[in-house]
């Protein structure tokens, strides 16, 4: 929809004093007569301005209107265009709703800065180039919650990733495509970058098929919301690292999580599992300070009294490796207090 706003300065207000003489009453009889003109102009004015207004807004509301059909047919080329790079920069409508199927070769900062779009899952972008570059496609779209299909045509590995979803904190869910499998872990790998900055919102992140992926940069310490599902998908689409090669390349290959998260999750089994998972096919966890995460554990202690068992401390002991060796920490475990009428649900506090 478009708004149109008008200003139009309200009429002038006459005030006619009695007690003068007979030219001056004439000229304020005249004055009286225009200025009914006036008002019948003014009215007039505004009756137009509204029926404008609406036509407009019909127009831009209605996907089968000619004025937006055509619009469309001349933005996307009667749907031959390929290059959608800045094509929705800043765009201010709350919704996007194409004429023709998107193919695109290039859609780098696409929809950077739509602030006010919340759902794109009407439209399917389909990536036609052999390695397409994803690079601040959806930058800062903060209100964007679904974001659209993307389908990779013929493509063996996304060249870049980075900032691509940087700053969108209410995006929820997301699938991501790493490649075809083919492409070597060491020498061909996604750049990823701020790729995830600022996504407070994310829950669940489908990394794609088994075997695919080599991201580099990949930083997920601002996303304290993930499944144990999107871990273990990320896990999965990983590629097996040959250390030995990757340490004669000098190759690294980590990936940086929120401990916070992994505290969330609170199932030992589960968070062993991940960090060993990760650990055996040669990919390290790292903490936001650039520490290599060991273990994490939630521990109790005890004591039987009156032959009932009774929690007396709860605690996490984690350890992760520095320059200077493994260390070993332990932090007390703060549960919040149920509300009335609470389940009694415990969260894990911001420690």
């Amino acid at each position: 929809m478009v708004n149109i706003e008008i200003s139009v300065p309200a009429p002038p207000s006459v005030s006619i004093s009695t007690g003068v003489s007979v030219s001056q009453q004439a000229k304020i009889e005249n004055l009286e007569k225009e200025l009914s003109l006036l008002f019948e102009s003014y009215n007039s004015a505004l009756s137009e301005i509204e029926t404008l207004r609406e036509n407009v807004d019909i127009a831009f509301r209605d996907g089968a209107s000619q004025s937006q059909s055509d619009f469309w047919d001349a933005f996307q080329n009667n749907g031959e265009r390929t290059d959608y790079s800045y094509a929705f920069v800043n765009w201010r409508h709350e919704e996007i709703s194409p004429k023709h199927p998107i193919y695109a070769d290039k859609i780098t900062y696409c929809f950077m800065g739509c602030e006010n779009i919340e759902d794109l899952s009407n439209t399917t972008i389909t990536l036609t180039a052999k390695k397409p570059n994803m690079m601040y496609a959806f930058v800062n779209c903060a209100k964007l919650v679904t974001p659209p299909a993307l389908i990779f045509e013929s493509c063996p590995i996304v060249k870049t990733y980075t900032s691509m979803y940087a700053g969108c904190q209410s995006l929820e869910s997301v699938s991501v495509y790493w490649g075809d499998g083919t492409q070597d872990p060491i020498t061909q790998r996604s750049s990823c970058q701020n790729m995830f900055f600022k996504c407070y919102s994310l829950k669940n992140v489908d990394f794609g098929a088994e075997e695919t992926g080599s991201p580099l940069y990949l930083d997920l310490s601002d996303c304290t919301s993930l499944t144990i599902d999107s871990f273990n998908s990320l896990l999965t689409s990983l590629k097996t690292i040959d250390t030995e090669q990757a340490s004669s390349e000098n190759s690294v290959h980590e990936i940086t999580v929120s401990v916070e998260c992994l505290k969330n999750i609170l199932d030992n089994t589960a968070v062993s599992g991940l960090i060993t998972g990760f650990k055996n096919k040669g990919w390290s966890l790292l903490t936001p300070d650039g520490n290599k995460i060991i273990s994490l554990e939630y521990k109790q202690t005890s004591v039987e009294m009156g032959g009932e068992v009774i929690t007396t401390d709860e605690y996490w002991q984690w350890s992760f490796e520095t320059s200077d060796g493994v260390i070993i920490i332990e932090e007390e475990y703060e549960a919040t207090v149920p509300e009335d009428g609470d389940e009694g649900n415990t969260e894990v506090e911001e420690w």
